[in-house]
């Protein structure tokens, strides 16, 4: 389809049952209502090939989609990312800087603006802006990059920076290949597996091995360090640091599986290098929490309880009485600490998810990451604290639960411990039929038969089995839920009843606190600074918060973005700045790009701290909203303040 066509698509999608004329479609589509008669055609074909919906036609009537309500949100969802999300062109770049980015910092090699125009048929000019992006990019990694007489342009930074900034590539372009796949892009297949394999019969001795994950990181670690050796770049960790490494466990783990790969790879690894992929083991998680008090630092327990106490706090939840939560919490915070200690990057590939899926977890927790990085003088991440939701997330549910149990199963979720935790406590708060009895690797799924387990629920694929098996992703969707539900029915040949909450598509708590005042229509912007700059002035010009409430947004911006889906962006700031609750509203001219999506719909919250129940409801109206792509094209679409506030 083209862009006049799926315009059309999307008209017929809003308008619901009613039926439009060709002149009405022609009117808004700007066009003859031949040119509508004909694109009906190929729209047609279109449905027919992608979705069970059908456009019929009345004579001297007009078209109307006959589609379910479902199918239609899933649509008008597709719609929305199709016009503001990876067009080809878009994949184009990101498959250009990919290429880029291998060339300088895998290859080392000095590239000139003419060579890569030549290499990717685009103009200069499309090739200055690549690298812009790349310059960001880098300058994360605290890289440079540098133009050189003769030369061309090249990366300079410190080894373990250029390494890091090797390992955060796919991240950057947003890869949707598995991080095997896309590092066998870089890579020599054999040595990939080589690696993977001497990883692996490590993992088989560890009393508490490594989560699945843990194994990937390192493998990609490894091959960058096999590459860059190569090369006649080694790392450099200082003496202290180094002294410390030697006498850790992890540092025998690391050299045993170091030294046996020498042969294969025709290469010596030094001890500076074994002590640097030691510092990864040290950051690795592990798959199972450890006995209370074992191996866990004095600030690990002291930092877990703060998180405990503060969220207990300001959610109003008895997180402290959860001894689940502070095992999960131990484990996490210590690899965590280990990373920060070392200076260790980390990724969280569900990151986005997490955020959509739970936002006012994630939020609450971020702001409190904060508060501790500022305290302590730490650099927690927006990836840990989206790790941190699913530890809180897990245990809330817990807290909630009730028991039962029935059909025997294990989950498979190589994500970790954090994910795993969620993922059980989901499935028995919502499946009372089930006895799940551990959470393992995909190695020990073959220790299990028919007579200990009746399937298994994981969130990979698996062929090595048997076994019945379900794949799940770890934030069991509802469509998951359904689809979980139909196979135990069917295992069991027992009807199940559940009930399902209805949407009902009012939002009582945002119209509350929206305010006519603050309502800002057609917005013209180039970055979201600017707008959360431009709202939150008109929360303080109207008395609803003091004037540090303007930075504490920007910053608490600066640390996550506050994208979370579906065109929408929460900006905020430090609640102790909070006057009185209100939410100011920006309804962008066209879609800006916010974090690692595009908005349009901008509400700017400001919630005090003592009003949790208005909080906690006013996210699942927004969660709502993100989930609803009509009901926020209605919102959005509005000409008036009036209409706006109305269509809440």
């Amino acid at each position: 389809m083209n862009e006049r066509q799926r315009t059309m698509l999307r008209i017929l999608l809003e308008s619901r049952d009613k039926f439009l004329s060709s002149q009405q479609l022609a009117d808004r589509l700007g066009c003859s209502e031949k040119t509508v008669r004909n694109d009906s055609k190929v729209l047609d074909l279109w449905l027919s090939e992608h979705s069970h919906a059908t456009l019929s036609r009345k004579p001297n009537i007009g078209f109307q989609l006959e589609i379910s309500s479902t199918e239609r949100e899933e649509l008008l969802n597709t719609l929305y990312h199709a016009s503001t999300g990876s067009t080809n062109d878009e994949m184009d770049e990101k498959n250009r800087l990919v290429r880029i980015l291998e060339l300088l910092l895998v290859e080392k090699k000095s590239l000139t603006l003419q060579k890569l125009s030549d290499l990717f048929f685009v103009n200069k000019a499309v090739i200055k802006k690549d690298l812009e992006k790349i310059e960001g990019f880098l300058a994360k990694s605290n890289l440079q990059l540098t133009t050189k007489k003769k030369l061309g342009i090249e990366v300079e930074g410190a080894e373990q920076n250029w390494r890091q900034a090797i390992s955060k590539v796919p991240a950057f372009v947003e890869s949707t290949a598995s991080r095997m796949q896309f590092w066998e892009q870089f890579f020599e297949k054999q040595d990939v597996q080589t690696i993977k394999q001497s990883l692996e019969d490590a993992n088989t001795l560890n009393t508490n091995p490594y989560t699945d994950e843990t194994l990937q990181n390192l493998t990609v670690h490894m091959l960058i360090a096999v590459k860059r050796l190569k090369q006649g770049h080694s790392i450099q960790l200082p003496e202290a640091e180094l002294d410390s490494i030697l006498t850790k466990r992890e540092y025998a783990t690391a050299e045993d599986v170091m030294k046996k790969m020498e042969h294969h790879f025709a290469i010596r690894f030094p001890q500076q290098e074994m002590a640097y992929i030691a510092l990864h083991f040290l950051g690795g998680r592990v798959q199972h929490a450890p006995e209370a008090g074992n191996e866990v630092d004095v600030d690990v327990q002291e930092l877990t309880a703060t998180l405990v106490s503060q969220l207990s706090h300001m959610m109003h939840i008895p997180f402290s009485h959860d001894e689940d939560l502070f095992r999960g919490l131990h484990v996490h915070l210590q690899s965590t600490m280990n990373r920060i200690r070392h200076r260790l990057s980390v990724t969280n590939p569900i990151l986005d998810e997490i955020k959509r899926m739970y936002p006012y977890m994630f939020d609450t927790i971020m702001n409190e990451i904060i508060h501790v990085n500022q305290s302590r003088d730490l650099q927690i991440p927006e990836e840990e604290a989206a790790y941190l939701t699913l530890h809180f997330q897990a245990s809330l549910e817990r807290l909630q639960r009730k028991s039962g149990s029935n059909k025997k199963t294990i989950i498979v979720c190589p994500m970790g411990i954090g994910a795993s935790v969620l993922l059980r406590t989901k499935l028995e708060r919502k499946f009372h039929s089930l006895d799940i009895l551990e959470s393992v690797s995909i190695n020990k799924i073959n220790q299990y038969t028919a007579a200990d387990i009746d399937f298994i629920i994981s969130t990979v694929p698996i062929s090595t089995t048997t076994l019945p098996v379900v794949q799940v992703t770890p934030l069991l969707t509802a469509e998951e839920e359904n689809k979980l539900q139909a196979f135990i029915e069917e295992l069991s040949s027992q009807k199940a009843t559940s009930g399902t909450a209805q949407h009902t598509g009012t939002l009582p708590y945002l119209r509350e606190l929206v305010k006519e005042e603050l309502i800002v229509m057609n917005l013209k912007y180039s970055h979201p600074y600017e707008v959360i700059e431009a709202l939150t002035t008109r929360l303080e010009e109207h008395g609803y918060v003091s004037k540090e409430y303007i930075e504490s947004s920007i910053i608490r911006e600066q640390h996550s973005s506050t994208n979370i889906g579906g065109g929408i962006a929460i900006p905020h700031g430090d609640p102790s700045y909070i006057k009185k609750s209100a939410i100011a509203v920006g309804i962008l001219n066209k879609p800006l790009f916010w974090g690692k999506e595009y908005v349009s719909l901008v509400l700017t919250l400001a919630t005090k701290p003592e009003e949790y129940t208005t909080t906690r409801e006013l996210f699942t109206e927004i969660g709502q909203l993100t989930d609803h792509p009509l009901q926020m094209t209605n919102l959005i679409k509005q000409k008036t303040l009036e209409e706006f506030i109305k269509s809440l």
